[in-house]
């Protein structure tokens, strides 16, 4: 999972580029020695550059941090927006798929979730130099989503919410989920009766349900 930190897109003989090397090996030192422990002469060691050609791809160790933490950002936006662009699609299908898209992403990426969290949440000023250019295109998609909202509420096909709350309230069931999985893994072994894998897509579909099922007139 630790590669999994930054995007790992391929030249197109199979080979990762040098910038993309120094990118894998960085979140794999953040995220083993977190960022005050993490040293750039490891991460140019394993990425397999010199250290001057690593600082002359990233300048600094804060630099190398804030990319990969932007990146990570700029994946979850892309994602959470794609699917709720799709007009042909009905509204509820659309909730359903982003929000199972979004609890998807999340597995895959927890550790870097869970990093992000450790090591960013904390300092409002790395969290909003970090992740405020990442967020940029929300400007844009809030006030589509939530025109989406009120013509479906005012057609009574769903409850009205506000689309800021909506996205929150994705982000916090995932990722909240998410942060008491190692807790879960542990009650699992002692229960015996689901397996991780069906644990986690009986937790997906519920994750689902549980939101849909807030904005669905019944």
């Amino acid at each position: 999972m630790l590669n999994k930190m930054v995007r790992q897109t391929k030249k197109t003989d199979g080979a990762l580029s040098t910038e993309e090397r120094i990118l894998q090996a960085a979140g794999k030192e953040f995220m083993a020695k977190g960022y005050a422990g993490a040293r750039t002469t490891s991460i140019a060691k394993e990425a397999g550059v010199t250290h001057a050609m690593l600082h002359y791809y990233f300048r600094s160790k804060e630099h190398l941090f804030a990319t990969i933490v932007s990146n990570k950002a700029r994946e979850m936006v892309a994602l959470i927006t794609k699917t709720f662009g799709q007009t042909d699609l009905p509204l509820e299908e659309r909730f359903r798929q982003s929000i199972g898209d979004h609890f998807d992403y999340a597995v895959e990426n927890a550790d870097a979730i869970l990093f992000v969290i450790r090591e960013i949440l904390p300092d409002q000023q790395k969290l909003e130099e970090y992740f405020g250019q990442a967020l940029g295109p929300l400007e844009e998609y809030v006030p589509f989503l939530q025109r989406e909202i009120n013509a479906a509420a005012a057609k009574g096909e769903i409850e009205y919410i506000d689309a800021i709350s909506l996205l929150r309230m994705i982000m916090s069931v995932n990722v909240g989920w998410l942060i008491t999985l190692p807790i879960a893994r542990e009650i699992l072994k002692i229960l015996n009766d689901l397996s991780f894998e069906q644990y986690v897509a009986k937790s997906r579909q519920e994750n689902i349900d549980l939101i849909v099922g807030r904005l669905l007139k019944k």
